[in-house]
């Protein structure tokens, strides 16, 4: 497993260094949260109003699930809650918090 995840607040900047840190450490980029919306063809804030909180948290841990499975050589921008919800998560890479003021 070559996977970098990164954790953190909304707005800490996970999509944005994702992105830069995949082209200089010549990885995939994956963002949890639009592969939800690509998935179910959803935005995540009507998947909540829709589903509820539950629904979501469970494509969470069914995503989680696949990374951990089938991905590699990745950095995975994580959604801001799926560090909680999701207790396997560590095991689809190693953890980098990300921490703004």
């Amino acid at each position: 497993m070559n996977n970098l995840v990164l954790i953190g607040f909304m707005g800490s900047g996970k999509s944005s260094v994702g992105r830069a840190l995949a082209q200089k450490t010549a990885r995939f980029f994956l963002d949890t949260d639009a592969l939800i919306e690509s998935a179910t063809n959803r935005r995540i804030s009507d998947i909540f109003a829709l589903e509820g909180e539950t629904a979501f948290r469970e494509r969470e841990r069914e995503l989680a699930a696949w990374l951990e499975s089938s991905v590699n050589n990745a950095v995975i921008s994580a959604g801001g809650g799926m560090i909680v919800s999701c207790a396997n998560l560590k095991r689809a890479g190693e953890i980098v918090y990300l921490k703004c003021d």
